[in-house]
């Protein structure tokens, strides 16, 4: 029986304003190739601090087979660290 696996999207898409909505949409592309999408703010709960988004993260990527990261300039000329930690 063939799995799907899970895919963590990392990257920069969880700052923007309607960073729920692209996180779905990223999801339902990993879908459409028989992937599982998993966004860093799946399942996040509202108004935590900076360790609980990270252990939350750490935990999502830990239950992925893969990571897919969007390297794109993040606040200024260079990817943004906490993407390239994912990796």
């Amino acid at each position: 029986m063939h799995t799907a696996k899970r895919v963590y999207l990392a990257g920069p898409t969880v700052f923007l304003p309607n960073a729920l909505n692209e996180g779905n949409a990223l999801k339902k592309l990993c879908a459409d190739c028989g992937l599982i999408g998993v966004f860093p703010l799946d399942e996040l709960e509202s108004d935590v601090g900076a360790q609980k988004i990270f252990e939350h993260n750490i935990r999502c990527l830990r239950g992925c087979n893969v990571v897919v990261a969007d390297v794109s300039p993040f606040r200024g000329p260079h990817v943004s660290v906490n993407d390239l930690a994912s990796c």
